[in-house]
């Protein structure tokens, strides 16, 4: 690969142009075999979702050039895609290993623990990445879209993993803004960004999934005791119920129906809660 050849390269990948990348890097493949020109080979088709000739032409690129780390982190990535989820804890693992400092990595791995429902070491690799860096938009990402995946919302998440390869250098800049005011606990402030910033009108699906992501940020710790109280509340409804059923027929109706009316006023100030969160994010 000539100088000129990198030149090209490099700009086509700046301007995110990855068919360029991908056309240049086939002519050059044709003349040379090149470990580093099949890794960008690889890393074109991969963001442009031919997974499967990424997986060959990484494959090409691990025998001619093996000592890259990059290109172990992309072999992971690829094989995590096409749901080889064992070959990808092994690249991830591997990258690691040779660079411990690595926070893609371990943001990439904690969203692979996820998927394979390892909660705890979901938890545990995305604190490390926080903890070698806590400005990294990568980890952001990785980090709320964890949290839309546990909130049913697949479709949002995935409109988040396009920021970084697909956004323009203003969208980035301001995704990166308002997810790390979310991460601090300053939804109001990322919120008032957003709305601010004509993202929706711009990018409305990239805003409906920044929106719902920053909604649904929550304390992991405070959330954890909620469910336990949420546990001690219905076991003690249980037996106060058996009591009053044993004992006393007319109470234990009566009863009942307070139970009712409790659960339709909570469901109600729920909607009302959520009706409010969605017109403060559409105004």
């Amino acid at each position: 690969m000539n100088l000129k050849e990198k030149i090209l390269i490099r700009k086509h990948l700046v301007d995110k142009d990855y068919n360029a990348v991908l056309a240049l890097t086939e002519t050059i493949s044709k003349k040379e075999k090149n470990g580093y020109v099949f890794y960008l080979m690889a890393k074109s088709q991969y963001l442009l979702g031919y997974y499967n000739e990424s997986l060959n032409s990484i494959k090409r690129a691990l025998i001619y050039k093996d000592t890259d780390f990059d290109i172990f982190l992309l072999a992971g990535r690829i094989y995590f895609k096409l749901n080889y989820y064992k070959k990808a804890e092994e690249f991830y693992k591997y990258v690691l290993k040779i660079r411990p400092d690595n926070v893609e990595a371990y943001a990439s791995y904690a969203f692979l623990l996820y998927i394979i429902g390892n909660d705890n070491k979901t938890e545990q690799y995305i604190n490390k990445a926080f903890n070698i860096n806590n400005d990294n938009l990568f980890i952001l990402l990785t980090h709320f879209k964890i949290i839309l995946y546990n909130n049913g919302f697949k479709k949002e998440a995935y409109v988040l993993e396009d920021v970084l390869t697909h956004s323009s250098s203003d969208v980035y800049y301001l995704v990166h803004s308002a997810l790390k005011m979310a991460y601090n606990n300053n939804k109001r402030a990322s919120r008032q960004l957003l709305i601010k910033s004509g993202l929706k009108k711009y990018d409305p699906r990239l805003y409906k999934a920044l929106s719902k992501a920053i909604s649904y940020k929550k304390n992991k710790k405070k959330s954890t005791l909620n469910k336990k109280a949420g546990l001690i509340k219905i076991m003690i409804t249980i037996m106060i119920s058996s009591v009053l059923f044993a004992f006393n027929k007319d109470l234990f109706l009566y009863w009942i129906f307070l139970c009712l009316i409790m659960l339709i006023s909570r469901t109600v100030s729920l909607l009302s809660r959520l009706f409010s969160n969605e017109k403060g994010l559409n105004k």
